[in-house]
């Protein structure tokens, strides 16, 4: 068991871990770097139990994909884009008993104006 610094919290080595593809996302949200990763901390910070440590964003060029990682208290959540196919993929890892995965998900995909699909969730831990 982990003992948080921040926090009074102990977080026990499990977790969920949730990957999605969202197609048909707003061309300009996958390639203008600032509006991605605001949009991201944005939808992050409206859910309680999830707490934005640092936040880092990568464009490869204009009009190019970005990587955007946020680590949080509680592991990581990240987009990799592609404006050419109009798609991006979302990762997100949480210890502790954040359980609303679905539903950030749904939140990540309407904000950026896509569909998810091929949702998976995974328990992981001891």
């Amino acid at each position: 068991m982990i003992q948080s610094k921040d926090e009074d919290k102990n977080y026990k080595a499990q977790g969920l871990h949730t990957i999605a593809t969202i197609l048909q996302c707003n061309k300009e949200m996958l390639y203008l770097a600032y509006e991605a990763e605001h949009a991201l901390v944005s939808i992050l910070n409206d859910y309680p139990g999830i707490k934005i440590l640092d936040a880092r964003t990568h464009s490869f060029g204009i009009g190019q994909g970005l990587t955007s990682i946020l680590t949080l208290a509680e592991s990581h959540a990240s987009i990799h884009t592609y404006p050419e196919d109009y798609l991006m993929f979302f990762d997100l890892f949480t210890c502790g008993s954040f359980d609303m995965h679905e539903a950030l998900v749904s939140d990540i995909a309407r904000t950026f104006g896509g569909v998810a699909v091929n949702v998976q969730t995974i328990r992981r831990g001891l």
